[in-house]
């Protein structure tokens, strides 16, 4: 034909089959493979490390309890004392009730009166999120994310309101430099 009419038509059926394509079919027929396995690429290798880190494998395991009947001026010396951010509220079967932090016991702290009739239940936070052992990190990051806290109690996979350990921002962060330097030296 010697002649270029035919680019511009080309062009355009080129540029729409590719949109059309791409809104219908997750990834390309290069990543596919890959996604079938589970390996998100479009979220960088950042989030598959997230993904691929268990609670379990970064929690603590020391829980600071206190039974919900515990008297406010306990709660005071236990926050003072301890080196935990929340001091988690059992009932009397170990079961997990709320969680306080100075933030809750403010209110309270210039009243002298109120701190010896107030116990650790009334001044708990009982709308408190858990994560399990078998969570992925970043889920559990999402949840400090979303509810501004920097701690999370971790609870028994079979029991939800057990109380088996606790995941920081602080662990995240540490276990995330170390599967990044690792996977850097692999690299070399």
């Amino acid at each position: 034909t010697a002649t270029y009419k035919i680019i511009l038509p080309l062009m355009i059926t080129c540029i729409l089959s590719t949109i059309i394509t791409t809104s219908l079919k997750r990834g390309s027929i290069y990543t596919i493979k890959l996604f079938r396995r589970g390996i998100e690429i479009s979220h960088g290798w950042e989030q598959n490390i997230l993904q691929a880190i268990k609670v379990r494998d970064i929690m603590s395991d020391e829980v600071v309890t206190i039974s919900e009947s515990t008297q406010l001026v306990e709660v005071i010396n236990s926050l003072k004392t301890q080196d935990a951010s929340y001091l988690h509220v059992v009932s009397e079967g170990n079961e997990l009730i709320g969680i306080i932090s100075f933030r809750d016991i403010r209110p309270v702290l210039q009243e002298e009166t109120l701190k010896r009739l107030v116990i650790a239940r009334d001044v708990a936070t009982t709308d408190v999120t858990t994560i399990r052992p078998s969570d992925n990190v970043q889920l559990a990051l999402q949840e400090m994310g979303s509810r501004g806290i920097s701690q999370l109690p971790v609870v028994a996979e079979d029991d939800g309101r057990k109380v088996i350990g606790t995941l920081s921002k602080k662990d995240v962060l540490a276990a995330y430099d170390k599967a990044v330097f690792q996977r850097e030296i692999e690299e070399y």
